[in-house]
């Protein structure tokens, strides 16, 4: 959708985010809320 859209950057961006969760909390949370890293 995003690539097909032509919107590189915000793909990128939220690519890094992903990654960074990973990289912070071992997986991808559900939500933005700190109470999804205990489930």
């Amino acid at each position: 959708g995003l690539l097909a859209s032509k919107m590189h950057q915000t793909a990128k961006s939220i690519v890094r985010n992903l990654v960074s969760m990973i990289e912070k909390y071992g997986f991808v949370l559900n939500g933005a809320r700190s109470y999804y890293t205990n489930r």
